[in-house]
């Protein structure tokens, strides 16, 4: 299984690649940006600061705030995080607190994706999900990311190796390293079936493909109001005093007060553990 090559379940082309380095570039020189993802590009912005926001709540769970003062960044990155949290409207809600008045939002989330026993998978959103999970925002481009050809190639590799996988459950699975004989079938049928992400190129493009892709991307900003739900607050009897706690969050003072937030910090990469200075 050792000599088996490595094939990665959905297609990663230079668009994709290029995507980031792309959006990027429509900020200003100086404009901070924030990855609340693990930086793996070899493209970075000299004003980006990475914070593995995953690894952060890994380490301490009682934190779940992005460790940063109000309105530090005019960007945010993320990526595979809000399928990863159990209440990801809190996640949304921070990044909506550390951004700047006329921020650029990049997210990209799951969609028709196989079950990740690995990681701490919660969700997958639809178009119409991920547009109201950051409904604090407003939606400026919606795309796909991974299309068909990448949930046919992951969904058909995982179908034809469970003919060598051993029986079990859910408990087994989560708790047992997987079957030899079902590890080295994923990767046998990976490489025989890796056509099929060859789909993408052109699939992508059309009308349904919506339908069946693998994950979505969405570019966000902030629009005129913060939408928390669709109360009707015509008669809402809220006075000046309770004006900080805007879309059901507490005011920037009770904020740094309770979670001991500071600046954005000088360009770099933050440790899992907050307050802790950056590697």
């Amino acid at each position: 299984m050792n000599n088996l090559k490595t094939v990665h379940p959905v297609s990663v082309t230079r668009q994709h690649e290029a995507m980031i380095p792309n959006l990027l570039s429509r900020l200003d020189d100086d404009t901070p940006i924030l990855s609340l993802n693990k930086w793996g590009r070899t493209f970075r912005p000299r004003t980006l600061t990475v914070c593995d926001i995953l690894e952060v709540i890994k380490l301490n769970a009682a934190y779940t705030k992005i460790p940063y003062d109000n309105g530090s960044y005019g960007a945010v990155i993320c990526i595979d995080v809000l399928d990863k949290l159990p209440q990801p409207q809190l996640m949304v809600d921070e990044i909506y607190r550390v951004t700047t008045e006329d921020p650029l939002i990049y997210v990209e989330v799951p969609f028709l994706q196989p079950y990740d026993h690995t990681s701490n998978s919660y969700y997958r959103y639809t178009p119409r999900g991920l547009e109201y999970i950051m409904r604090p925002f407003e939606m400026i481009d919606f795309g796909i990311f991974n299309g068909p050809g990448s949930t046919m190639h992951w969904v058909s590799r995982i179908f034809h190796s469970l003919l060598f996988d051993r029986e079990g459950d859910l408990k087994s699975l989560h708790e047992l390293a997987g079957s030899p004989n079902y590890l080295e079938a994923t990767q046998i049928f990976g490489m025989d079936l890796s056509y099929l992400k060859g789909a993408d190129d052109f699939l992508t493009q059309k009308e349904h493909a919506v339908c069946i892709s693998c994950s979505f991307y969405g570019i966000f900003n902030k629009g005129s109001t913060m939408l928390t739900d669709s109360t009707d607050t015509s008669n809402d009897t809220s006075t000046a005093e309770d004006t900080n706690n805007v879309g059901g969050k507490e005011g920037s003072e009770e904020l740094d007060a309770k979670y001991e937030l500071r600046p954005a910090p000088e360009p770099t990469e933050i440790p899992g553990q907050p307050g802790t200075e950056g590697r």
